[in-house]
């Protein structure tokens, strides 16, 4: 799994008590876990949805899973067909390439 991080891929950030989840993609998975939780431990982060459930829970609640790695200029498409099927209850923006358009937390726009 560690191997895994360093590279290019989809992955998820699930909530075990409630099953709903959040799909991303990201150049670099250990990074983007890394910003992920920092933006979720102060309180910012993009997504309300996934910052309520967090800061109700806690970190304990919720897994982040490498789904696939894939090559950098796979992730979007891949992204959008996962999002697709799965309708995440978490992302704010229903489309893989853009946050256009996604309300933002004013802590987020400040």
């Amino acid at each position: 799994m560690n191997s895994m991080l360093s590279k290019s891929g989809i992955y998820t950030i699930t909530n075990v008590i409630n099953g709903k989840v959040y799909i991303g993609s990201a150049v670099n998975l250990r990074k983007r876990q890394n910003e992920h939780f920092a933006h979720l431990k102060r309180g910012v982060h993009h997504s309300p949805y996934l910052q309520r459930a967090y800061s109700k829970h806690g970190r304990d609640a919720f897994r982040f899973e490498v789904l696939m790695t894939a090559p950098v200029s796979w992730l979007i498409e891949i992204e959008q067909a996962l999002m697709d099927k799965i309708k995440p209850a978490y992302n704010m923006s229903k489309r893989a390439d853009s946050r256009l358009g996604a309300p933002q937390p004013e802590s987020m726009r400040n």
